[in-house]
């Protein structure tokens, strides 16, 4: 619906009416899709740009969103791709210890949401060639932790 285009056109420098609007559309949408009510956008929301080489944040590692941030109430996350990179970048989500990771392709305009807990434990493969851009948005059920973005 033209997100990736208009991101990509603000460069997310002076973008935060825009990312405000598209988390607005990503909230309306998992809540139809998933049939949950009442979700908020909380912190952080995330501009992640992997280039090959070492990153300040280890995504390379497995973990879960819901533990990766302590001042934040995370229970889904919603993973907007707005480049994908040549070789490398892809999500993978374990499941369970004898079955074999899924692989998600990092696709410029792919839309991901899962629940951010144990159920979706992923890493994010090196990038090897290229750039992966994504903007990371979580939500939340706690009014507590609710913050505008």
């Amino acid at each position: 619906d033209g997100w990736v285009s208009k991101l990509t056109e603000e460069q997310l420098v002076e973008g935060r009416a825009t990312v405000r609007e598209v988390a607005g559309s990503v909230l309306q949408m998992v809540e139809s899709k998933s049939n949950v009510t009442g979700l908020l956008t909380t912190f952080p929301t995330v501009l992640s740009v992997i280039r090959p080489g070492t990153t300040p944040v280890p995504y390379t590692e497995s973990h879960v969103d819901l533990y990766s941030y302590k001042d934040s109430a995370l229970h889904f996350t919603s993973i907007l791709y707005l480049q994908g990179a040549d070789v490398g970048g892809e999500l993978y989500l374990e499941r369970g210890e004898e079955e074999e990771e899924r692989e998600v392709k990092a696709m410029q305009g792919t839309l991901l949401t899962f629940t951010s807990g144990e159920e979706n434990r992923h890493r994010v493969a090196e990038v090897m060639e290229g750039v992966r851009v994504a903007l990371t948005i979580f939500f939340t059920c706690d009014q507590d932790f609710h913050i505008n973005i």
